[in-house]
């Protein structure tokens, strides 16, 4: 999700998540979590962005939902990467999953360029 405009003052942004029952994490205060019974959704905030990871797709388009009515959002869909880290899923298996292996080899290939260069 893309968020083009946010309110101008941003702790009321966030008061309006903890008003929704979100809690902030205390180690990565971009990282809030909502539980409802065995059911959870994770919202991360990245700039103006937000990923939303949920066990529950009701819950997920309960919370779009009532995001879109506080903010003027556009929904990007499922995401494949995240600032540089690669998420895949395996539904069947239940399995979500992340990779930075494309910021490992683009740090090896730097590598390579520093040894050619220095070579």
């Amino acid at each position: 999700m893309d968020l083009n405009k946010l309110p101008d003052n941003g702790i009321s942004s966030l008061m309006i998540l903890f008003c929704h029952d979100f809690v902030e994490n205390t180690v990565d205060r971009c990282i809030y979590m909502k539980v409802s019974g065995s059911n959870f959704i994770i919202l991360v905030l990245y700039v103006d962005d937000i990923l939303l990871a949920t066990n529950d797709i009701v819950l997920l388009h309960d919370v779009k939902k009532f995001l879109s009515n506080k903010f003027e959002m556009k929904d990007m869909g499922e995401t494949s990467y995240v600032i540089g880290i690669e998420i895949f899923h395996e539904r069947s298996q239940g399995v979500l999953g992340l990779s930075q292996k494309g910021y490992i080899k683009r740090c090896w290939r730097d590598l390579e360029w520093k040894v050619v260069l220095q070579g």
